[in-house]
């Protein structure tokens, strides 16, 4: 592109965003008929994908971190046993085959022959041994809870892998094959003993990596070994971090990457761009309120029912999310196991109910709250500024804490903060959807553990039933969270510098594998 037509664009570009924004903050839409239609000229052919991220890794160890803009990167050079898809079905990925015991508590996984880690070391059965000891030794909480049931896992021969449970345990296969590879990553024992995969990711996939500028942009290189033919399709991919929304559409327009993530925001802009390409998708990023549930006010159950039966969400959808998305519980929308909003206690919006309840627990005179969020893009302070309106409402008055997110991470581990928000991604374990967190809340009710240990046993006939039960049982406590909106997801791009995009509610990366510069 000619710089002084990418100058031009630029300035009229930001103009417009600029006025989009402003719109935005007024609650007015800007009508597309008053909007004008820039058109993008052509990129050059060849050279690496260059994507925008709008979140750099805090790390590259599949084990040392719960937060999904992590799990982003993890998935595009490490591999698991088996990969569950997009439509739940549970397929071979580094094991060819698996057998299960009658009594559900032996799985024995085939290896699949051939494959080799980044650094020329063959994949062999003591590596899966060793990925599982480290993850007991070293994994963070939440990651060891993707396998609470793991008795033993054990090298038959180096091609077959047993692993034993201390229990049947209906989620294993899921958790051991979700897409974001968290916990159930295959490292190299060799690798990982000699480089900090904190910092060097040494897996089996299709990418491997080649440099880190910390905070900037990570480059991946096409794994020459890669066991699947064809597989990427790109010869580099280059990730570039840029935080801010505007300056990351502003380097998409100008042609210095060719794939951004739009926010509520910025898409309104690029939808209305000639010459560019957004899909849209039906996430599964649903926000979530977190109640610490440890001290008070917030371990009386009232105070929580008051909290959650405060929230319009349909005026959440509209006011925060620009329209782009729809009102949720736990389960994402459209989710078969989940229970309908109007059936669920305490999710439908009700002032005077609100005020009642807090009267009830000892606090006529309401509640002054801090709600804390992590510094992760603009969606989280606008749903956080609405909330704070419509709570204020029943006499909850919160005072709003942003914090970057290690800090924020840190109070929300350890159940130190009164109201958090979090943002669930797609998990492959339904289970995932509705389980308390360790650490984050005050001690799970005793009759919702009940149900929470009958699911863990139960066949997968019986899941959805008992999930219905969870559902309306977590509804009526308020807890661990309530759900609020469940967000749409866009990727926009050039089509002249990147082809190959399919993009899915799962949010996930994968689709790089698939990308490539097209042909002159």
């Amino acid at each position: 592109m000619n710089e002084g037509f990418a100058g031009r664009l630029g300035t009229r570009i930001a103009a417009l965003l600029g006025c989009v924004i402003l719109a935005a903050s007024a609650g007015l839409f800007v009508a597309p008929s008053a909007v004008m239609r820039p058109a993008l000229a052509a990129g050059s052919a060849g050279g690496p994908v260059t994507v925008a991220e709008p979140t750099p890794p805090d790390t590259f160890d599949p084990i040392a971190h719960s937060d999904f803009n992590n799990w982003l990167v993890w998935q595009l050079a490490y591999e698991t046993l088996v990969l569950v898809q997009p439509d739940g079905r549970v397929a071979p990925m580094l094991a060819t085959s698996w057998k299960v015991s009658p009594d559900g508590l032996t799985y024995l996984f085939t290896l699949r022959g051939g494959v080799k880690f980044h650094n020329g070391s063959a994949l062999s059965a003591d590596d899966v041994v060793f990925t599982f000891e480290r993850l007991m030794a070293k994994g963070i909480p939440y990651a060891k809870a993707r396998f609470p049931n793991v008795a033993a896992v054990t090298a038959v021969d180096p091609g077959t892998v047993q692993i034993r449970l201390k229990k049947p345990d209906s989620s294993f296969l899921n958790n051991l094959g979700d897409p974001f590879v968290v916990a159930g990553a295959i490292l190299s024992r060799q690798a990982a003993q000699a480089t900090d995969p904190a910092t060097k990711m040494i897996g089996t996939g299709p990418f491997r990596m080649v440099s880190y500028v910390p905070g900037s942009e990570l480059t991946l290189e096409r794994n020459p070994d890669y066991w699947r033919s064809g597989v990427p399709r790109a010869d580099r991919l280059v990730i570039r971090y840029i935080p801010e929304a505007q300056t990351a559409v502003a380097a998409l327009l100008s042609g210095s990457v060719g794939l951004v993530y739009p926010t509520p925001v910025t898409v309104v802009t690029l939808k209305r761009v000639t010459g560019l390409r957004v899909v849209t998708v039906a996430s599964s990023s649903t926000f979530q309120i977190n109640m610490g549930s440890v001290k008070p006010p917030l371990d009386n159950v009232n105070v929580r029912r008051a909290i959650a039966s405060s929230i319009d969400r349909s005026a959440v959808v509209k006011l925060a999310l620009l329209g782009e998305g729809v009102p949720t519980g736990p389960f994402p929308p459209g989710h078969p196991w989940a229970v309908p909003l109007a059936q669920q206690p305490y999710y439908q919006r009700d002032i005077v109910k609100a005020k009642q309840l807090l009267t009830q627990a000892g606090y006529a005179n309401g509640v002054d709250l801090t709600f804390m969020w992590p510094t992760l893009g603009d969606t989280w302070p606008r749903i956080a500024q609405v909330l704070q309106s419509q709570l204020a409402e029943s006499g909850i008055r919160l005072t709003l804490q942003q914090l970057e997110t290690n800090v924020w991470l840190d109070r929300l581990v350890k159940a130190n903060y009164d109201l958090t928000m979090t943002n669930a991604p797609y998990f492959a374990d339904p289970s995932l959807y509705i389980v308390p967190r360790a650490g984050r809340q005050g001690p799970t009710p005793a009759e919702l553990q009940t149900l929470l240990d009958r699911a863990t046993q139960a066949s997968y006939a019986q899941l959805p039933g008992i999930y219905r039960q969870i559902q309306l049982t977590e509804a009526n406590l308020v807890y661990p969270f309530t759900g609020v909106v469940a967000e749409n997801k866009w990727v926009a791009y050039l089509p002249r510098q990147v082809e190959g995009v399919t993009f899915d509610f799962t949010g996930s990366r994968r689709f790089y594998f698939s990308v490539r510069r097209p042909a002159p």
